[in-house]
């Protein structure tokens, strides 16, 4: 709108104005990114060269609404953009170009959607370029994963999983619907974590260290989260020393579930 250019925004798709409304201007080629929805196949039949989706992960794996967060989360040591022809499955059409990239040890999934975002655009400009000299080749869908749209229970912390699960959901999950546990009867969302090198022989869930820079919960498996970033419900994000300070947490309490 800053440059004048047309913006549409029709808030039904499967009518014949908005499909007359999109043929109107006699493309080529469109360009899907980050759309909330599948196109119908009669907008998709609308662009003689094919319509073109850029895709936040390296199909077929991680096909659906949250590439980046469900990467992050599973512990994943690489993703990468995907463009591909669209058809009217879910992120199924045939592969363009792919670029892969790996995900750094405290990438979050903000850092890296907006990594991506550039390494997206770079990509989608090769493809335009090299339209006429690419081979679309068919995905595998035998190694097909999905990646669906996040809920906010997807962001409450099983203390019974291990340090490295917990930090890489802590990554994953921002900026929704984050990574949290209960303290009592209020909300606690933790913002930055990594797994602690020791030992312990503790319930999962259990607070080990609670003084000064540390807070150190048990998880399972004997493995142990060290948390530097968080936030009472309520308060501010703050580093684990400000947290501490105002409050009462000590070794022996437990973070549990909130429902």
């Amino acid at each position: 709108m800053e440059h004048s250019l047309p913006v549409l925004q029709p808030t039904k798709l499967k009518t014949d104005d908005a499909l007359k409304t999109f043929r109107s201007h006699d493309a080529d080629v469109a360009v899907v990114v980050a759309y909330g929805r599948i196109l119908p196949e009669g907008f998709l039949g609308a662009y003689p060269r094919c319509a073109i989706n850029v895709h936040f992960s390296l199909l077929p794996k991680y096909r659906g609404a949250a590439p980046v967060n469900w990467a992050i989360a599973n512990g994943e040591a690489e993703t990468g953009i995907t463009t591909m022809q669209m058809d009217v499955g879910l992120d199924t059409g045939d592969i363009l170009l792919q670029k892969a990239t790996e995900i750094g040890d405290e990438e979050t999934a903000v850092d890296l959607m907006t990594r991506l975002s550039q390494l997206g655009a770079e990509l989608l400009s090769e493809t335009l370029t090299k339209l006429n000299e690419l081979k679309p080749q068919p995905q595998d869908h035998s190694r097909a994963t999905l990646a669906p749209i996040m809920k906010r229970e997807d962001g409450l912390i099983d203390w019974r999983t291990s340090a490295a699960e917990i930090a890489s959901r802590v990554r994953g999950f921002q900026p929704f619907p984050t990574a949290f546990t209960s303290y009592g009867d209020a909300k606690v969302t933790i913002w930055r974590a990594t797994v602690e090198d020791i030992t312990v022989d503790c319930a999962p869930g259990q607070i080990i260290d609670a003084k000064g820079d540390n807070l150190i919960v048990a998880c399972d498996a004997g493995t142990s989260l060290r948390i530097f970033e968080i936030q009472h419900e309520g308060k501010r994000r703050m580093a684990t020393r400000d947290f501490l300070n105002g409050c009462s947490i000590k070794v022996g309490d437990r973070f549990g579930t909130l429902t």
